[in-house]
């Protein structure tokens, strides 16, 4: 069995990203609601410059205005924004091993899932970054991940530090595999 080399995975600043998207999407919800109360507030308003205005929201909605509507209409968005907190905790939860014929990724918070691909069956590599994942900064390191595709499967090294490397590397080695040359990983 070959040794296996860890791939260095992104933990913290990627838990913080995360947060941040989660975060500025329940603030999207809050500002959306905000506007459509204050728009809803406006046109239905029981004022007698209004009272056309309102006698047709009456007709409408069959009943005054009320912000526990809109309120109870924009709850759903919110519950599905916080389906994905798990994004959080999920770096945590990442082990990447790459070998010197094939890519291993390990994930999953309760129910684990491996992922293994020889390098030889690899048709492409796509590089995927977040705008915060090109910063690069002393304590936020520039992270991405990449997705490896072969025919039939596909596997995901998520949050890779420096991911352009590490790609280079997977290149390499798949070069020398074909041509029975292979680069050995030594820790």
């Amino acid at each position: 069995m070959r040794h296996k080399h860890p791939l260095s995975i992104v933990r913290l600043a990627r838990s913080f990203e995360a947060l941040f998207e989660i975060l500025f999407k329940i603030l999207g919800v809050a500002i959306t609601y905000i506007l459509l109360n204050g728009i809803l507030i406006i046109l239905f308003r029981d004022d007698g410059l209004n009272r056309l205005i309102n006698s047709y929201g009456l007709l409408l909605i069959d009943k005054a205005y009320q912000s526990e509507d809109l309120f109870n209409l924009l709850i759903f968005p919110v519950l599905y924004i916080l389906k994905d907190s798990y994004r959080i905790a999920e770096p945590f939860c990442i082990q990447a091993y790459i070998t010197d014929t094939d890519v291993t990724v390990e994930s999953g918070i309760l129910t684990r899932k491996v992922d293994k691909l020889k390098i030889e069956n690899l048709e492409n590599i796509e590089l995927v970054t977040t705008p915060m994942g090109r910063w690069n900064l002393n304590l936020w390191k520039k992270y991405g991940t990449l997705n490896l595709y072969a025919y039939g499967g596909l596997v995901v090294i998520p949050y890779l530090e420096n991911p352009g490397r590490e790609q280079l590397k997977i290149e390499t080695n798949q070069a020398k595999i074909k041509t029975k040359t292979v680069i050995h990983y030594d820790v």
